[in-house]
């Protein structure tokens, strides 16, 4: 082992100032002998701990006494009285270095004092009273004996009383009291400050060569030995002041300010202290009940205890580094450079722990055997400088040593904000770098093995179990994995192979974890099967992470390995295996990784036993091939047997799931389903319309779950059930079904009841692409819920589902306000794809008229447009209806649609309206002058008749013509009917004001010729 290192005080020479401290020691002698005299003088000492301040002032102390024998050094160490009173211990202390024998002052001041008080003569009540009572008895008793004189019962208790009081008196009726008491020792401030000053002016008072021999003489006598007395100067530093408590190193400034320095006397107080840390000592108190910022005011509080002060510099850090090379050299220890110069830069404001960590490092090296101490010394310090200054930091080396490997990589995330172990890291980093991994791991963790490049921690993680954190070692730790992987199996086959079988499951639930994450491949497969597959099966019931157990399992055996999958299976299809609580999340696991089709076969039994009593796991995310093997018509058919009731929500919707997501299901399953469905219904005779309603409601989910024409005849059981007719008892016969009422529940329905019927029509509709006719019952609900009907017809439509089957129902609607209504009406008198008309023809021409009447409702105007756009047929017939109307209605309808009467008028078909007189007027108001033309050609055909002159009159009334050549040719025929006698008057009037009209037309027509030109 190497030496330790004596950390004293030294008198500092040429040789020996390893910190070039002397310089202040010398200055400190230059300040003593200057000292004002008659004044009491506070010099403070200021410099960091162990920056070498003791050292300084006993080379001051030595300087002075060998130059000045009258001047007396006396060194007070405060720290080891801190648990005594500063004032006792002071002036004890003084005292016993001045070798003065203590006054009664002093005496007063350590110790307590007995007294007795002046003794004084009370009577003894007790006695006297005692006395009277005795001579009263005795007296009392004289008296009662009759042989007794009268002179002898007088003179016997008058003796007695006589002398039993001559006795009181003399033996106890009188006695002194005597009263003794404590003076306890004093503790005032001013006995402090008066002995002190009793001390000082005995030491520090000018005596002659008599004076002081006849004092020397008298202590002898006294107390043995001789008074240091006629000192020219007494020095007392006191030490150490920094490291008492904060109240006492106040009161100890306080006192030697207040008390010890207010007296002429040659006395100089010396108080090294590191002074940044005796203002943090003292103002930490102030500072927390304060809650200011009191810095400012530090250093002026401090200045009025000192009167001067001597401040150490800083050393420098080759100033350090010289020191603990010479303190190497001096105590022959022998260390490294690089270990110097690391211990010089921790330390570099600090000699004393340069001192102190040497002689931890001696201590260090001696764990170790020579040759690895010798080699790796330098790391070895490093580590015990992280150990002492940094131990937070140390403890986490321990565990994973990559954080000293890969320091740069990790600290800016991790200790970006310490900046001083950042600081040391980059001195010691590359003596880490350098160090083996093997040698580091012993060094901070004593131990090493052939996993040494493992951190202790993750070993024991492995070792117990601990998965999350091998897996995040692994996984920030790529280069030590196929490590950190053999080390796992290594113990592994250790704790199987040599009988640790109670751990089995355990290291089954790690290894599955393990390799769900991928920290090993299916390399190592044949070795978990070597060692752990006879304890698969009974493990299973107590693993943990279900889900990896089989995640491994399915991959194993895809590499051929079936064992674990083996042991699933049987675990699964075991005789009360379900009792276990491991059962359910182990099936949820299997369905979740063992997905092919043999593995659902495997189990798919065992799947449809167990979902007959339990729900069907939403959380699975079941293959397309599973849904298919394992909720099959076989699934469907037990699940619908096993409903006990309509109302039981949990079975109707694991069927519903199912339906869902096996769109293979066949109709044998379905009216398995449908049946049953029918039967918990129960007999229809009697049933009430809620009851119907309540069914309805039950079964539409299972509806809704349909796809679109997935079914064909399979709902006619329920659509039937519904919509026939049941027998309603008679009051008088209920118990003859003969006599029963026949009636259907939709024909009892209100408006509410029959929008639920309604949307179950249409479901069935949707389900079964319309191969069920809802026709019937459509027509008896269309009254109850016109706008159910309607929207229902046209969701089926939208779906891409054929409503002819309801075209002759729906065309009667009549709510033309409605858009709905109108697209539906556009949907249904919409020719099919093969040109057929839906409806019957003349239930589609009453439509037609029925629109025309109508056509003022901007919807219809535009449907009746869009109807007859391609289509003559329907063009014909609106023409024709409209062509029907009497003038005054065709005036009111749309333009669009009188005018499409117009338009069919042409001289083929002319004589079909020549007795239609409305119809002629609406041609000669809004056709073109050809049809105008063909209307005055059919007048005049008939202008000869005085049957229908009437209606010529009128025809023509309404003509709107420039043409002169055929007015000319009307006025000519009209002026030859006014003078006709077989006219009557009144027509003859007409006439002629028709002629009067046209020749008005004639001339102003010529008149705008002749002003054209």
């Amino acid at each position: 082992m190497k030496a330790f290192i004596q950390d004293k005080e030294r008198i500092l020479d040429s040789a020996n100032d390893l910190l070039k401290t002397r310089v202040y020691a010398e200055n400190l002698v230059k300040v003593i002998e200057n000292t004002p005299r008659d004044k009491v003088f506070t010099i403070g000492v200021f410099g960091g701990w162990g920056t070498g301040k003791s050292s300084i002032i006993r080379t001051a102390q030595d300087t002075i006494e060998n130059a000045h024998r009258d001047v007396k050094f006396i060194t007070y160490d405060a720290w080891k009285y801190a648990n005594d009173s500063f004032r006792r211990m002071f002036l004890l202390k003084v005292q016993q270095e001045l070798k003065m024998r203590q006054t009664s002052e002093m005496d007063r001041f350590y110790k307590s004092e007995i007294a007795d008080a002046e003794p004084k003569t009370t009577i003894s009540v007790k006695g006297i009273a005692l006395a009277v009572v005795v001579i009263g008895i005795i007296s009392i008793i004289l008296f009662l004996i009759p042989r007794i004189s009268i002179e002898w019962k007088v003179a016997i208790p008058t003796i007695g009383t006589l002398g039993t009081f001559l006795l009181a008196l003399l033996n106890g009726c009188f006695y002194d009291l005597k009263i003794s008491f404590n003076k306890p020792a004093l503790f005032a401030p001013e006995q402090f400050e008066a002995c002190f000053k009793e001390m000082m002016s005995k030491c520090l008072k000018e005596t002659g060569w008599l004076g002081k021999t006849w004092t020397a003489i008298k202590d002898y006598v006294e107390v043995g030995e001789v008074s240091i007395v006629g000192l020219d100067k007494l020095v007392i530093v006191i030490d150490n002041i920094d490291r008492c408590p904060s109240d006492m190193a106040y009161q100890l400034l306080t006192d030697i300010k207040t008390f010890l320095s207010n007296a002429n006397y040659n006395l100089v107080f010396i108080i090294p202290v590191d002074d940044e840390a005796l203002k943090k000592h003292l103002f930490r108190r102030w500072n927390k009940q304060t809650g200011e910022d009191i810095n400012k005011e530090k250093e002026e509080f401090l200045r009025k205890f000192f009167n001067v002060t001597l401040r150490i510099k800083p050393h420098q850090e080759a100033e350090l580094l010289h020191f603990a090379h010479e303190i190497n050299k001096e105590n022959k220890l022998g260390y490294y450079e690089d270990t110097l110069a690391i211990v010089a830069k921790e330390f570099a404001d600090n000699p004393r722990r340069i001192i102190q960590l040497l002689n931890n490092l001696s201590s260090d090296l001696a764990l170790y055997e020579m040759d690895f101490a010798t080699k790796h010394e330098t790391a070895i310090c490093v580590a015990l400088i992280l150990h002492e200054e940094y131990p937070s930091f140390y403890k986490e080396v321990t565990k994973n040593l990559n954080l000293v490997i890969k320091f740069d990589e990790v600290y800016k995330e991790k200790y970006g904000d310490n900046g001083s172990l950042l600081s040391f890291m980059r001195v010691a980093d590359l003596s880490l770098r350098q160090t083996p991994f093997d040698a580091l791991q012993r060094i901070f963790t004593n131990t090493s093995s052939i996993f040494s490049d493992l951190p202790t921690d993750i070993q024991k993680s492995v070792t117990t179990y601990d998965s999350d954190k091998v897996i995040k070692f692994a996984d920030a730790n790529e280069g030590l994995r196929t490590n950190l992987v053999d080390f796992i199996f290594e113990k592994m086959r250790l704790e199987v192979n040599y009988g640790a079988r109670t751990q089995t499951t355990k290291w089954i639930d790690l290894l599955s974890s393990l390799y769900k994450v991928g920290v090993f491949d299916s390399s190592r497969f044949n070795a978990i099967d070597i060692s752990l597959s006879r304890y698969f099966k009974s493990a299973i019931r107590s693993i943990k992470n279900q889900d990896a157990l089989c995640y491994m399992g399915q991959h194993m055996a895809s590499a051929g390995i079936l064992s674990l999958r083996t042991a699933i299976i049987e675990y699964l299809t075991a005789n009360k295996a379900e009792e276990d609580t491991n059962y359910k999340g182990i099936l949820k696991a299997y369905l979740s990784n063992f997905t092919s089709e043999k593995d659902s076969k495997d189990i798919a039994a065992l799947v449809e036993s167990y979902y007959v009593d339990h729900i069907i796991d939403r959380n699975i995310d079941f293959t397309t091939t599973q849904k298919r093997v394992l909720f099959s018509d076989s699934f469907m058919i037990r699940q619908s047997e096993s409903l006990p009731s309509i109302d039981d929500k949990t079975r109707i919707d694991d069927i519903i799931w199912c339906i869902k997501n096996n769109s293979e299901l066949s109709g044998k399953a379905f009216n398995v389903l449908f049946s049953k469905l029918v039967e918990l219904f129960g007999p229809t005779r009697g049933k009430s319309k809620e009851s119907y309603i309540e069914f309805i409601n039950s079964i539409q989910p299972i509806l809704s779950s349909l796809e679109n024409g997935s079914l064909s005849t399979e709902l006619d059981v329920i659509f039937n059930v519904v919509v026939q007719s049941r027998g309603i008892p008679n009051p008088t016969y209920r118990n003859h079904p003969q006599y029963d009422t026949h009636i259907s529940f939709l024909d009892e329905v209100d408006e509410k009841e029959a929008k639920v019927v309604t949307d179950f029509c249409y479901e069935v509709m949707r389900i079964t692409n319309g191969s069920v006719d809802i026709s019937t019952s459509i027509e008896k609900l269309y009254p109850k819920c016109k706008d159910a009907v309607v929207d229902g017809a046209l969701k089926i439509h939208s779906l891409g589902i054929s409503i002819s089957q309801l075209a002759s129902i729906l065309i009667n609607v009549d709510d033309y306000n409605s858009p709905n209504t109108l697209t539906l009406l556009e949907i249904i008198m919409t020719r099919n794809k093969d040109g057929l008309l839906k409806p019957d023809e003349d239930t589609y021409k009453n439509k037609i008229h029925s629109l025309v009447d109508n056509s003022n409702i901007t919807g219809v105007e535009n449907l009746l447009k869009k109807l007859v756009s391609d289509d003559e047929q329907v063009l014909g017939m609106e023409t024709e209806y409209v062509a029907s109307l009497d003038c005054d209605t065709i005036n009111i309808l749309p333009v669009s649609v009188s005018k499409l009467a117009v338009t069919t008028f042409k001289r083929e078909n002319a004589e079909s309206y020549r007795d239609n007189a409305d119809f002629l007027i609406l041609v000669l108001q809004k056709g073109n002058s050809s049809q105008k033309k063909e209307v005055v050609r059919l007048m005049k055909n008939k202008i000869n008749n005085e049957r229908d002159l009437r209606d010529v009159v009128k025809v023509l009334d309404n003509l709107i013509t420039e043409d002169q050549q055929m007015l000319r040719t009307l006025v000519g025929e009209l002026d030859a009917i006014k003078d006709s006698e077989t006219v009557d008057e009144e027509t003859k009037n007409q006439v002629a004001k028709l002629a009067t009209k046209l020749s008005s037309k004639i001339k102003k027509a010529s008149l705008l010729n002749k002003v054209l030109k």
